[in-house]
């Protein structure tokens, strides 16, 4: 397989950035509860506790990968995406 310079930079964004976008997208996933449109984020391997009381874009009140460890914003996790 060939690499060309944009798949490199894809490679590069989600190996260094995309640890911090872990709550962000969890954000997302809780901000229109209790609408039930396909938002809201199946996961394994991990938790989070969110408070819909709070204002979307500040609910999600803890994440923990794996269960039991709090996030860690300097880890390199790997994250499966299926499409």
């Amino acid at each position: 397989m060939k690499l060309n310079c944009d798949m490199l930079l894809l490679k590069s964004a989600f190996k260094f950035n995309l640890r911090r976008y872990i709550k962000d997208a969890l954000e997302n996933a809780c901000s229109q509860y209790p609408k039930l449109e396909g938002r809201f984020a199946q996961v394994s391997g991990m938790a989070y506790t969110f408070d819909a009381a709070l204002p979307a874009g500040a609910r999600v009140v803890s994440v923990e990968i794996p269960k039991g460890t709090p996030l860690d914003e300097e880890k390199l996790y790997k994250v499966r995406l299926d499409g």
